[in-house]
């Protein structure tokens, strides 16, 4: 099978054919603190949302906070502790509807 070649094109998605494919080592990650940092994928044109991985330091805390579409999260490694209590571990997914 050939590898898809990496691009960093922005668009809506909604083009037939339309394929977006991010090498993930060539996109820089952006500090939000000193132990959070997150690496943008995908922009959806319109402000209409964005796809992002977000790395945080063990110990790390995100300050409450609502999104405006819903949030899909999906736990690579560690685990993420919910304000809910509940403890999500590596190879978790998390869909959170909008105004969450």
């Amino acid at each position: 099978m050939k590898k898809p070649k990496a691009s960093n094109r922005i668009g809506d998605g909604g083009t037939p054919g339309f394929v977006h494919v991010v090498n993930t080592e060539d996109t820089p990650w952006v500090p939000l603190s000193a132990d959070k940092a997150f690496r943008p994928l995908y922009f959806r044109s319109g402000n209409h949302g964005f796809v992002e991985l977000l790395r945080f330091a063990p110990g790390a805390d995100m300050s409450l906070h609502r999104h405006s579409g819903a949030t899909h999260v999906f736990v690579v490694q560690g685990a993420l502790h919910m304000d809910t209590g509940e403890i999500v571990e590596a190879g978790g997914y998390i869909l959170e509807p909008p105004g969450n």
